[in-house]
């Protein structure tokens, strides 16, 4: 005679499905974020955003930062951008566009890509990150399809290279890319070499298209 199930042995059940969906979910928005990434590149001048993969990012400007929206598809970076749009409308309304800091976005965007990975209703998670210079504070903010983010300030970080996207691969192309970039340009990093060269390797390498952004110093943006 077969035992009936507890309410506690239910609600197990129903936690490790939960549990297994979420994982699922996290494995499939890595494979198809395996050969999407994009690089931020610190410059004597200031920097730049390079990309690379089957889709151009798109990009948000703001007087206090810029945002690259990298997504596996042109349909989920265009979510990236209405997302920074209308946050960004928000903020305008209710204070100014000059109240429309970085940190508003980090928090904003790591709650709403994290309930996104979690919802149950929803079978497939955002395969969407996002990389964002702060003009005012010269740190650069990476937030992954998960909620989970890094912070780096620019003046005290030892490299001049970060990533998003790239992830676990036979192959990867991100990293390869980037190895066979930083080999090329040596100590010679300036958007003139770095556009040159990242087209040069991004075809070596297979890549539909590389895009670059420039960004200008801190120091710069401040006067203006």
């Amino acid at each position: 005679m077969a035992k009936r199930k507890t309410r506690r042995s239910l609600s197990k059940d129903l936690n490790l499905g939960i549990l297994e969906d979420h994982v699922i979910k996290k494995i499939d928005v890595e494979q198809r974020l395996a050969d999407c990434f994009c690089l931020f590149v610190k410059t004597p001048d200031g920097g730049c955003f390079l990309s690379g993969g089957q889709e151009k990012p798109e990009r948000y400007i703001s007087p206090n930062f810029t945002a690259v929206c990298m997504g596996a598809t042109r349909i989920e970076s265009t979510i990236g951008l209405d997302l920074l749009i209308e946050l960004g409308s928000a903020v305008a309304h209710q204070f100014s566009e000059q109240d429309f800091h970085s940190t508003i976005v980090l928090e904003f965007l790591c709650n709403y890509m994290k309930e996104q990975l979690e919802d149950i209703k929803s079978p497939q998670g955002l395969a969407l990150e996002f990389i964002i210079f702060d003009h005012i504070t010269n740190k650069l903010f990476r937030i992954s399809f998960d909620g989970n983010y890094q912070i780096n300030d620019l003046e005290e970080a030892g490299s001049k290279f970060f990533m998003i996207g790239d992830y676990e691969k036979p192959g990867k192309k991100g990293k390869a890319f980037l190895t066979a970039l930083t080999k090329s340009i040596g100590d010679n990093i300036s958007v003139e070499n770095l556009s040159m060269v990242g087209v040069v390797v991004g075809k070596h390498f297979g890549l539909p298209d590389v895009s670059l952004y420039v960004e200008q110093e801190v120091e710069e943006k401040s006067d203006s």
